[in-house]
């Protein structure tokens, strides 16, 4: 290991300590958007905690056990923006029902709750029974009882599927697509479709759809093509274009389904600070052009039928 990486460990280790973490992370909180691009890079990093690093956090009003070792909990844990979290606020004011699909541990789910009128309602959805297990006691701990939790997966299909572990220790790095290489932790979970679930809630309306299951977003847009034709919520979904070169078949048939139901596409650009800026774009050269490009991408689909993203508070060019 080379000097400075010996140093920055070092540093992290002694920062990690409960009277420096607290005085970094009460810092964090506070700073402008310029002092947190610099303290995200000066507070200890998730690779230098470990499983057993949990840490009880108030954020947004509600109480979190979050765990720094996971990247999305370490984001929350020190207070950093999040431009997925506030369009996604943004969207859920002018909603009634709410579809979280990969749920977590429901930090977007109870939010989005917050965000929506009295009588607004979350379906939360999160096959991983260890972090639904987390999700649960998030929705008990906040009586938050808005949002209702179900230990399920979504697919193109219904019946029981093998959801693996993508990144050791981060809980919202499982997935339905297998590994690329090595051994993982893999959990047995049931899977059913967007459609069929929608039926059985007996719902007539869904407004907001947000997706982030690891590179399986197309099954779960296939299996819940009537319900997103014939009901048109927006919907906020990660795409990881390097996981579905391989898949462009079933990417492109997904993409098909929103297109002919009469949707438009934006980019949510990445952001250390707001307000959350979007690029309208082409999604089909847009994909292609990227399919060899390491990272991920936070879409959004805005349906024509519902008010443009710059009504509800987003900001870009489309």
């Amino acid at each position: 290991m080379a000097i400075k990486d010996q140093l920055k460990e070092v540093l992290f280790n002694t920062l990690r300590q409960p009277p420096l973490e607290n005085l970094a992370v009460a810092s964090s909180l506070k700073a402008s958007p310029d002092m947190q691009r610099w303290l995200r890079k000066a507070v200890p990093q998730p690779y230098s905690y470990t499983l057993q690093d949990q840490r009880i956090a108030e954020r947004y009003g509600y109480r979190w056990t979050l765990n720094p070792k996971d990247y999305f909990q370490w984001h929350q844990f020190y207070g950093l923006y999040d431009e997925v979290l506030e369009v996604l606020r943004a969207t859920a004011a002018s909603t009634q029902v709410i579809f979280d699909i990969g749920a977590n541990i429901g930090f977007y789910s109870l939010l989005m709750a917050r965000a929506q009128g009295p009588t607004g309602r979350v379906f939360s959805f999160e096959p991983n029974p260890e972090t639904y297990s987390r999700l649960v006691t998030h929705i008990e701990d906040n009586a938050a009882d808005k949002v209702q939790a179900t230990q399920l997966g979504f697919s193109d299909s219904k019946g029981r599927l093998k959801l693996y572990e993508q990144g050791e220790g981060e809980a919202g790095k499982y997935s339905l697509r297998p590994p690329e290489g090595g051994n993982s932790k893999v959990f047995e979970v049931e899977i059913t479709t967007l459609d069929d679930r929608f039926r059985l809630l007996g719902l007539d309306r869904l407004d907001l759809i947000k997706i982030d299951v690891e590179g399986f977003e197309p099954e779960v847009m296939l299996g819940g093509k009537e319900t997103i034709s014939k009901y048109q919520p927006y919907m906020i979904f990660e795409f990881t274009p390097v996981w579905m070169r391989n898949r462009k078949e079933k990417t492109n048939a997904a993409i098909d389904v929103l297109k002919k139901a009469g949707y438009l596409f934006h980019h949510l650009l990445p952001s250390e600070s707001g307000p959350p800026q979007t690029t309208m774009i082409d999604i089909d050269s847009y994909l292609a052009a990227r399919y060899d490009q390491p990272g991920n991408l936070n879409l959004i689909a805005q349906p024509a039928s519902r008010p443009p993203l710059s009504r509800i508070g987003v900001t870009g060019n489309g």
